[in-house]
């Protein structure tokens, strides 16, 4: 597969990818000499990055060479989960987070202020209990996403990723928020109040107290109304 094929491909069908790879380069980055870092890890991590998130261009030989790729991702993943699993559980717990890179085993709970232009990475849940979440992403391995506000009316774009079972849910939600549950996932083309995401065989349910007008950032469809959805039902695209 040619390195243009193989961009556009991840750029269009899963464009969470390379901005996985890049968060997880940058971890193994900071902690690289820790004791607790596999070097086969390390090593891992920089070959995934060369792969598909590097500057040069991206080339795979086969489709073959991306499953493996996938199957040594999984496997990292499920030692590390079986880990987190048998260790101590640590929560952080803060006023607010502004412009920076927030990791924990256990819960990340915001008291107040929100969260701007940071990342979250979580291994039970994150809760923003006042305040907006207005980017740019949490990432939670399993478990509850509770915030007061996501997203901003001007459609900035904000990510939430759950990566195994859970629920989002939200008091209000503004066009431009991607949510991912599973590996399922929908992006919100009007704001929203009182609304609760979740999984629903393959796909997501989504539903809502209220929907707003379609707001700067909304996105309609060709020929779509100023009007959001009615109430209890979906006014978000499949991801």
């Amino acid at each position: 597969m040619g390195g243009s094929a193989m961009k556009r491909l991840l750029e269009t069908k899963f464009p969470g990818v390379v901005e996985r790879v890049e968060g997880v380069l940058r971890f193994v980055g900071q902690h690289g000499a820790a004791t607790w870092m596999e070097a086969a890890f390390v090593e891992f991590t920089a070959t995934l990055h060369h792969r598909l998130a590097g500057l040069g261009p991206v080339f795979v030989r086969d489709i073959g060479e991306i499953a493996e790729l996938a199957r040594r991702c999984r496997d990292f993943a499920g030692r590390f989960d079986e880990e987190q699993r048998q260790g101590p559980v640590a929560d952080v717990v803060a006023r607010h987070v502004h412009n920076s890179e927030v990791w924990a085993s256990g819960q990340i709970i915001l008291q107040r202020g929100g969260c701007f232009y940071s990342r979250l990475w979580a291994g039970t849940g994150v809760t923003v209990e006042s305040g907006v979440f207005r980017g740019e992403a949490a990432t939670v391995s399993r478990g509850h996403v509770t915030m007061d506000e996501a997203g901003s009316p001007w459609g900035t774009e904000v990510r939430i990723t759950i990566l195994e079972d859970g629920v989002f849910k939200a008091r209000r939600v503004h066009p431009g928020v991607h949510v991912v549950i599973g590996g399922a996932g929908c992006v919100f083309r009007t704001g929203a109040r009182g609304v609760v995401v979740r999984p629903a065989g393959r796909e997501l349910e989504v539903t809502a107290a209220s929907w707003a007008e379609a707001g700067p950032g909304a996105g309609k469809r060709p020929g779509e109304g100023r009007r959001g959805a009615a109430a209890g039902t979906t006014a978000a695209d499949p991801a």
